[in-house]
């Protein structure tokens, strides 16, 4: 059966590069966020004149011709389903205060934003209610939400009239799980967006549980009147004030692993209400889609699958969700024009989908008359082969744009190019491809991204602020080849040809123990450097050293760093000569004989590792592996990863949403988690798991945490906490991580004790703590890690690892061209002040888990790295002062390299080599090369010397019978990978 309904036309102003550059985690999600929302669209129409959706362009289009009502007529989606369907009536009790003479709506909609599939009005039958009637699949997962938008009507319309929750809400779409027998639906819709009011409200708890076992399930989505959340690793959920009366409650799976449950529950005004809802674990099934493709396909496409599943791209997102463009799984086009895509689907789980050679709403298919189509299944054992037939990918009339763009030279091997936010196919001639479609005659503006980082935009000579390109489309089919010579946040360079000269600079971080004043040279094969060049020591950092190199033309540099005096040499090492100018970041971790260059590292176990941004983007999936290739380079074996859930509510009393309604925040799905730990795994480093709360969604946070909370306030705490720390204990076991994060109230740390009402409730607040530290130690077997910032608390000392940060720590306060001998005097007084009381107080093994080090400006410094490798130096010494110092994580480590960025990182700059440096004086290399002494027999006496010291001091903490962490499994901590072949993970 084909169903098509018209949708509207999205036109709006490109994004601009303010948005796009704009500094900050939260000012980039924003801006990703808002790019998203306007992009995320469906397709163009099968209307006379045809007009675009900008859903078939990655960026805003500057249509300039096409008049305004026009566009907001044209469009179609159609929804092919080859289930069998049947009608459900539905009865809606709409607001008080709805519009008289306003007509309202029941919308369907499809797994993305800004589109629909139905537009139905319904009938007023007086009394504030109104009826229609949906034709929907049987088995459905159905998408639906009321409005009063009249399809006609664009721009800031769109979604102004929608139904709402609270004071800042939208609904986004109501779920209807098309149970048998189910005939009909009555909804209530507690308030309009464009005219809230108040309603009576209730809360509802309930449990989903598994059929089978009788236990709860975890990470289940659950969904009533349009608000969404999920389960916690109990299976339990709360759906806070929702509008009093009959709801329906449904539970499902994102990755359809378990059976759907729905329930009409009756929620009482101003009491809560209870509910437990049975799903049934489902049978994995291996389905084939096998589509016949169109003669349009366009050369250098790769064809990609969206839809209303995990496995089709679909991640939870601020009160609604859609298919991420990095994660929809991707298949190359043979030859003859033949692809083919297996995913892992479940049985019996709906799924709605489409084939896209970029995006759901960009380059999708369409019917033959031109309208875009959605298909739907029902998987079971017989569902493979899915043989579709798709009849074209653009509409009568559309005029086919294919860009082709060549990345800047040393762009990095393994990171995709996008274009806006969606990704680019790759080819065989090293070029990235996309194809869109469009109206004739118009404008249309684009840029270009490297990995959709928004700090690596394109920045070509001549393109606009933000890397903008404009180009005209006229009534043929066009070929855009543009060709990138530079990233914003990267030093320009280009290839140098046969017999061109490449210049160098060299920047080498020495180790500390060099003498004061020493004469560094730079000594290679090549005859610009046979005799030795010297070195320039940085006047404020001895321990920086530079040097620039003109090579008469290209090839291999086989080169050295050496002391004159002493004739100490920093082992060799090679340099491809190709890019001009190019900058090499070197250390030297010991001057040694270069016949002994490895060395047993000075502090076996040292977690060395970096920690990836605490916000998600899915952009952030494909470049986990270059990323942590990277990091492997710079000596890292250990990678943080971050698990938020952010506080709904921080009065009266905190409340936590592990799906977003009041709070639009970050959030990294589970499914994410789990695959980022498996890639950092397959690559032999070892995975931390840091959980926060987070606070900045209140714009007032600051001030309402930072007084007394009461009683009432820390019990609720307590009662959240144990729902986030179970959650994350039982991803972390499922991942194998190596090490969790508990972390306190506000990110990660845990309040001092003006924060509570006397000294009798810390002592049953810490209690508490210890009896929830014994619940994670049941589930999880790895180590645990807890900020020990509070000294009065005992629970910190059934830690593994006592944890601090450089923001417990804070900076010194120094004046930028500060020297690293001052920047040191100022970490030891910090140190002195702020950590070395932790080692004291607990007598474990302290972990840096934030070495945050933000960069200073200046005129001389416009990126602020000399400062911030200044600083890092210091502290870095400051740290191997310490024995008891037994890890540092970078922060925040960027999924793609910008080392030109005024911001934290530290990835390509002069930082990294000082991080890279003290990575292996104290934890080894982390890739020795052929012929060194192999790490794990180097560390492994020290390493047990250290475990017997941990399990020694642990038996002097309360609470003894606690389960030990690693019992049994994995107690060889300190072991470090041999290969990145060998996972590194504990046996």
């Amino acid at each position: 059966m084909l169903k098509e309904r018209r949708i509207a036309d999205l036109v709006s102003a490109p994004t601009s590069a303010v948005e796009r550059d704009a500094p900050g985690r939260w000012r980039h999600l924003a801006a990703r966020a808002g790019a998203l929302a306007f992009l995320c669209c469906l397709g163009p129409a099968a209307a006379a004149p045809p007009l675009p959706h900008p859903g078939d362009f990655p960026v805003a289009a500057a249509w300039r011709r096409a008049p305004a009502a026009s566009m907001a007529a044209a469009g179609r989606l159609a929804l092919r389903s080859d289930l069998p369907e049947r009608s459900v009536t539905l009865t809606v009790h709409v607001p008080e205060n709805t519009p008289e003479g306003q007509q309202v709506y029941a919308l369907v909609v499809p797994p993305e934003d800004w589109a629909w599939t139905e537009h139905i009005a319904l009938t007023n039958q007086g009394a504030g209610i109104w009826t229609g009637s949906l034709s929907v699949p049987n088995g459905g997962l159905v998408r639906y939400v009321y409005d009063r938008w009249d399809e006609v009507s664009w721009g800031d319309a769109f979604k102004s009239t929608r139904e709402a929750h609270g004071g800042s809400t939208r609904i986004e779409f109501r779920l209807l799980a098309v149970t048998p027998g189910l005939t009909s639906i009555e909804d209530l819709i507690e308030t309009w967006a464009d005219r809230r009011q108040a309603a009576s409200t209730g809360d509802l708890v309930g449990h989903v549980v598994d059929s089978v076992s009788g236990r709860g399930v975890c990470d289940v989505e659950v969904t009533a009147a349009g608000l969404h959340t999920a389960t916690d690793c109990d299976g339990y959920f709360e759906l806070r004030a929702l509008v009093a009366g009959s709801q329906r409650v449904t539970a499902h799976a994102r990755d359809g692993r378990v059976s759907v449950a729905a329930q009409v529950v009756d929620v009482a005004a101003g009491q809560q209400s209870d509910v437990t809802l049975v799903v049934t674990p489902a049978t994995k099934v291996a389905v084939t889609f096998a589509p016949a493709l169109p003669a349009d396909t366009p050369e250098q496409a790769v064809l990609r699958m969206s839809g209303s599943l995990s496995q089709v791209g679909m991640r939870p997102a601020p009160n609604a969700s859609f298919p991420q463009p990095f994660l929809l799984p991707t298949s190359a086009i043979a030859p003859e024009g033949t692809a083919e895509i297996t995913l892992d689907l479940y049985s019996g789980a709906y799924m709605e989908y489409c084939y896209t050679t970029l995006t759901f709403g960009s380059g999708a298919e369409v019917e033959s008359q031109g309208g875009r189509r959605y298909r739907n299944l029902i998987v079971s054992e017989e569902t493979s082969p899915v043989r579709d037939e798709i009849a074209a990918w653009r509409s009568p009339g559309f005029i086919e744009l294919r860009f082709r763009a060549s990345a800047p030279p040393g762009s990095p091997a393994g990171v995709p190019l996008s274009f806006g936010w969606f990704p680019m196919a790759p080819s065989a001639d090293g070029a990235w491809y996309a194809t869109f479609y469009s109206i004739p005659n118009t404008d249309v503006s684009y840029w270009y991204a490297l990995g959709a980082d928004n700090t690596q935009v394109d920045a070509t000579p001549g393109v606009g602020s933000g890397g903008s390109r404009t180009i005209h489309v006229g009534e043929a089919d066009l070929l855009v080849e543009d060709e990138l010579t530079a990233w914003a946040a990267s030093p320009a360079a280009v290839t140098a040809a046969t017999g061109e000269p490449v210049t160098v600079d060299f920047r080498v971080s020495v180790p500390p123990e060099t003498p004061d004043g020493a004469a560094v040279t730079l000594v290679g094969d090549r005859s610009e450097v046979a005799e030795g060049t010297p070195m320039t020591r940085q006047e404020l950092n001895p321990w920086m050293y530079e040097a620039s190199v003109t090579f008469q033309e290209g090839g291999e540099l086989t080169y050295h760093y050496a002391i004159e005096s002493t004739g100490q040499s920093s082992g060799d090492r090679t340099l491809a000569l190709a890019l001009t100018p190019h900058v090499q970041n070197d250390w030297i971790a010991r001057w040694e004989d270069p016949a002994a260059r490895f060395q047993t590292p000075a502090r076996p176990g040292f977690l060395a590792g970096v920690y990836f941004p605490d916000y998600w983007g899915s952009e952030f999936r494909p470049l986990t592996g270059a990323a942590l290739d990277s990091a492997r380079r710079h000596n890292a074996d250990w990678v943080a990863l971050s698990s938020v859930w952010s506080y709904g509510a921080l009065q009266p009393v905190p409340t936590l949403e592990p799906r977003q309604i009041l709070a639009p925040s970050v959030l990294t799905p589970r499914e994410d988690i789990l695959a980022q730990a498996a890639t950092a795994h397959a690559r032999g480093f070892r995975v931390f798991l840091g959980p926060q709360f987070n606070p900045e969604v209140h714009p007032n946070w600051q001030q309402l945490l930072s007084g007394q909370l009461s009683d009432d306030w820390w019990n609720v705490w307590l009662a959240i906490a144990e729902r986030f720390w179970m959650w994350n204990a039982q991803v972390a076991e499922e991942a194998d991580v190596e090490v969790l994060m508990l972390p306190g109230f506000m990110f990660h740390v845990f309040a001092p004790a003006w924060a509570y009402s006397s000294e009798a409730y810390m002592a049953s607040f810490d209690d508490a703590v210890t009896e929830l530290i014994g619940k994670v130690r049941s589930v999880y077997g790895g180590k645990i890690l807890i900020n020990g910032g509070v000294s009065e608390f005992d629970f910190v000392g059934l830690a593994d690892y006592v944890g601090v940060t450089t923001y417990d720590t804070g900076q010194p306060s120094l004046a930028t061209d500060s020297s690293v001998a001052e920047w040191r005097a100022g970490y030891e007084a910090l140190f002195a002040d702020k950590v070395d009381p932790r080692w004291t107080r607990w007598g474990k093994p302290v972990v840096f888990y934030t070495v945050h080090v933000e960069p200073q400006t200046s005129t001389a410094d416009a990126n602020g790295e000399i400062s911030q490798a200044r600083q890092l130096e210091a502290l870095y010494q400051t740290l191997e002062a310490r024995e008891f110092l037994m890890g540092a994580f970078t922060w925040a480590y960027r999924y793609v390299e910008a080392p030109l960025a005024a911001e934290s990182s530290i990835r390509g700059k002069r930082g990294e080599a000082v991080m890279a440096k003290y990575f292996e004086r104290l934890a080894g290399t982390a890739a020795p090369e052929a012929g060194d002494v192999p790490v794990s027999s180097a560390v492994a006496v020290g390493g047990v010397l250290l475990a017997l010291g941990m399990l020694v001091a642990r038996s002097r903490a309360p609470l003894a019978s606690l389960r030990t962490p690693g019992e049994g499994r994995k107690e060889a901590l300190w072991r470090r990978p041999e290969s990145p072949d060998d996972s590194g993970r504990w046996l």
